[in-house]
């Protein structure tokens, strides 16, 4: 793996760890119930979400990648989730994502981050910062590790987005 991934695997490595633990005994009632009095995106939904998005990444890694959850969680809000996966699909769809990822990332070279940060992400406008080539997914790599699954282990704080 290049070095300019090295930060960003670390992250995404965090989540992969915690995403088994977040939702190993978690029902899919409770997985699909939303947050805010009903307003807001239940876990189900947000776990969707990251994971269009790091189809999105394997497809700036240079590894084209079509994302199954584009439609329900990239580009819809959140619904009742009747039609969501079940925790064990999330899980499974997990599972098979972080490998896709880790293999894109460890076989992305330069060029193709440099092709990525200069032709501006994943869509037209859609730059990623020079600095951090995975700016794009940096927020949705990092929240699942940062929420309220790891103050068992230290984390009291808020999110800062």
């Amino acid at each position: 793996m290049i070095p300019t991934l090295e930060s960003a695997a670390r992250s995404l490595g965090t989540t992969n760890m915690l995403m088994p633990l977040v939702l190993g005994d978690l029902t899919d009632e409770l997985a699909r119930r939303r947050t805010r009095n009903g307003e807001g995106p239940s876990i189900a939904w947000e776990v969707g979400h990251i994971l269009a998005f790091r189809c999105q990444l394997i497809t700036l890694l240079g590894t084209p990648k079509e994302s199954p959850f584009r439609v329900a969680f990239a580009t819809s809000s959140a619904t009742d989730g009747a039609d969501y996966p079940t925790v064990a699909e999330l899980l499974q769809h997990w599972k098979q994502i972080e490998a896709e990822l880790q293999a894109a990332l460890e076989s992305a070279g330069e060029s193709t981050v440099r092709r990525t940060i200069e032709g501006g992400g994943p869509t037209p406008g859609n730059r990623c910062s020079p600095r951090s080539p995975s700016a794009c997914s940096t927020r949705r790599t990092t929240w699942a590790g940062s929420g309220p699954s790891a103050r068992p282990w230290g984390c009291r704080g808020r999110r800062s987005w």
